[in-house]
C-alpha cells in the first residue's frame, strides 16, 4: 500500500466540487451542515406541533369561556337579589321592593340565557333547572318577607330570613 492510500482511506469521489475535497475547513463546515438537517426539520416539526397544540388549546379555552361567562352572571344576580329582602328587614324601606323586583328580573334573564346556552350534557342541563327552581322558591321566600308591613325586629320576619 502506498503512503498516498494510507493517508486517504475513503476515496473521495468526483462529484463533490474541487474546494471541497481540497479544504479541510470546507470538509468540516458540510459535516455539520449535514448533521444539522435532521435537528432543523425536528425544530420545524416541533413548531407546528407546538402551533396546533396552541389552537387546541385555545379553543378549549373559548368553550370554557362560554359556559363559564353565563353561569357566573346568574350567580352574580342572584346574590344580588337577595340582598333587597336583607336590606328590607333591616331597615324596613319600601324601595327595596323595587330593588327586588328588578334584581329578579336580571336573575330569570341570566336563567334565560342559560337555559339557552351551549351546554350538550344531560347532567348540566339538569343542574342548571334545579337552581333555576331553587331560585324561585327563594324568590317566594323573597317576595313574602317583602310583603311584610313591618319587617323591623319583626319575628316572623326573622324566622322568613
Amino acid at each position: 500500500m502506498s503512503p498516498l492510500e494510507f493517508a486517504n482511506p475513503i476515496p473521495i469521489g468526483g462529484s463533490m466540487p474541487q474546494f471541497i475535497r481540497d479544504s479541510v475547513s470546507a470538509r468540516i463546515l458540510t459535516g455539520i451542515g449535514i448533521m444539522l438537517l435532521p435537528l432543523l426539520g425536528l425544530a420545524a416539526g416541533a413548531l407546528l406541533g407546538i402551533n396546533s397544540v396552541n389552537g387546541n388549546f385555545k379553543d378549549v379555552v373559548e368553550a370554557v369561556r362560554g359556559e363559564i361567562e353565563p353561569i357566573m352572571a346568574a350567580q352574580i344576580a342572584i346574590l344580588q337579589a337577595a340582598m333587597p329582602a336583607n336590606d328590607y328587614l333591616i331597615h324596613g324601606k319600601s324601595a327595596e321592593r323595587d330593588k327586588f323586583a328588578h334584581l329578579s328580573e336580571r336573575a330569570e334573564h341570566a336563567f334565560n340565557r342559560l337555559a339557552t346556552g351551549s351546554f350538550d350534557l344531560a347532567e348540566e342541563r339538569a343542574l342548571i333547572g334545579s337552581a333555576h327552581e331553587a331560585w324561585r322558591q327563594a324568590q317566594s321566600i323573597g317576595e313574602t318577607l317583602l310583603a311584610l308591613p313591618r319587617p323591623v325586629g319583626g319575628v316572623a320576619a326573622a324566622s322568613g330570613m
